[in-house]
C-alpha cells in the first residue's frame, strides 16, 4: 500500500507539471478519448501485510496480494470502449501461495478529461481450488498520455467473483469473493 501510494504522489507530480508546461497543445492530444483506435494496457496492484499478535513475535502472519490485468481493446474516437481481459491473481503467505486467473468482456467509456469507466463481465475464474467463478469488475480511473501514443494512470477496481465449485468440497455450491484495490495503469494505444 505504501508503494501504491508513493506511486500516486510522483505520478500526481508528474501529471501536475506535464499539465503546466503543455497546457495549449494537450486539450487536443493529450487524452485517450478523441484519437480512437486499439489499446492495450496492463493494470498491477501489489499489497503486503505483517502481524504479530504478542510482544515476542512468536506469532507472526505474512501474506502479499497480487493482482495483473491484462486488456485488450478499442477505444473509438467518442470515447466508447469495447474490449476483453485476461486477469491473474496470487495471493502468498508463510505456508504458500494460491494463483487464480480468469477472462472478461467489457464495455466503457474515457472522457476527454483523462478519466475512464469501464465495466467487464467475468467468466471462468478460478483460485485455488474454486472453480467455476462468473462476476463482474467495474473500474473507475484516470490516465494521461506522457508519450505520443502511451500512458499512465491509475484506478479502483472493484470485483466480485461467485464461485460454484471447489475440487476438495463438492458440497460447495456457492462462495462469493468480493474486493476493492487501487492500481497503476500503463497503456499503448494504436491509432
Amino acid at each position: 500500500m505504501k508503494l501504491f501510494l508513493i506511486c500516486s504522489l510522483v505520478l500526481g507530480i508528474f501529471f501536475k507539471f506535464t499539465n503546466a508546461s503543455a497546457q495549449s497543445t494537450r486539450a487536443q492530444t493529450s487524452r485517450i478519448s478523441g484519437k480512437g483506435g486499439g489499446l492495450f494496457d496492463v493494470a498491477l496492484y501489489h499489497g503486503q501485510t505483517e502481524a504479530t499478535n504478542d510482544p515476542n513475535n512468536i506469532y507472526q502472519v505474512r501474506s502479499n496480494e497480487s493482482y495483473y490485468d491484462m486488456k485488450l481493446g478499442y477505444v473509438f474516437g467518442m470515447g466508447l470502449y469495447l474490449g476483453a481481459q485476461y486477469a491473474t491473481r496470487n495471493s502468498g503467505y508463510l505456508g504458500g501461495s494460491t494463483t487464480g486467473n480468469g477472462a472478461g468482456a467489457g464495455l466503457g467509456y474515457f472522457f476527454q478529461n483523462g478519466i475512464n469507466l469501464r465495466a467487464y463481465y467475468r467468466f471462468n475464474e478460478s483460485f485455488n481450488d474454486f472453480r467455476n467463478g462468473t462476476g463482474s469488475q467495474f473500474d473507475a480511473g484516470f490516465s494521461e498520455l506522457f508519450a505520443t501514443n502511451f500512458y499512465l494512470g491509475i484506478l479502483m477496481s472493484y470485483r466480485k467473483t461467485n464461485y460454484t465449485s471447489r475440487d476438495f468440497d463438492p458440497t460447495l455450491t456457492r462462495y462469493s469473493f468480493e474486493s476493492v484495490y487501487p492500481m497503476l495503469t500503463v497503456g499503448f494505444l494504436i491509432n
